[in-house]
């Protein structure tokens, strides 16, 4: 997913775990790159998993990571096109 410029959400190392780190990388077109919407859940997700914001943290610049998909709210993701 092509979040600014050049860059993309990306797991950390390129491994789509559950638990890897996502960072803002330089987009490569890679698998791990490639995310989904689901309006309906509200989640994006890479190769079947979740992007979530670690621990819930509510604040600004929080780390995300890789989860298995909960529905729950760390896992909910809404933007302005």
């Amino acid at each position: 997913m092509q979040v600014y410029g050049n860059r993309c959400l990306s797991p950390a190392g390129g491994a789509v775990a559950a638990g890897t780190p996502v960072v803002i990388a330089i987009c490569t077109g890679s698998a791990a790159q490639t995310w989904s919407y689901a309006a309906g859940t509200k989640q994006l997700t890479v190769g079947g998993l979740c992007l979530e914001v670690t621990g819930a943290n509510p604040n600004n610049s929080a780390p995300t990571q890789i989860a298995t998909c909960s529905g729950q709210p760390a896992q909910t993701w809404t933007w302005a096109a």
